[in-house]
């Protein structure tokens, strides 16, 4: 598995749009930003913990296999 990957520009700017507006409300409730690649590795955690393949066969994240309670700060 590589330890790095590239993204295209359309995701960089996609993730630094919403890491912005996170951010944004991150701060109003008095918490800390966080970085863009922690957003990431939050997001690829959350993602990875709902991934499924439909009976069509596309790639879907189902929203009700998340837990909670396994989502971690970075």
């Amino acid at each position: 598995m590589p330890e790095s990957l590239r993204l295209k520009v359309f995701e960089q700017t996609a993730l630094r749009e919403k890491a912005a507006r996170l951010n944004h409300e991150l701060v109003a409730i008095g918490e800390e930003p966080m970085r863009d690649s922690d957003l990431l590795h939050h997001l690829i955690d959350i993602a990875l913990q709902a991934v499924a393949v439909s009976p069509e066969g596309k790639i879907l994240i189902d929203i009700s296999a998340i837990n909670p309670e396994n989502i971690v700060r970075y």
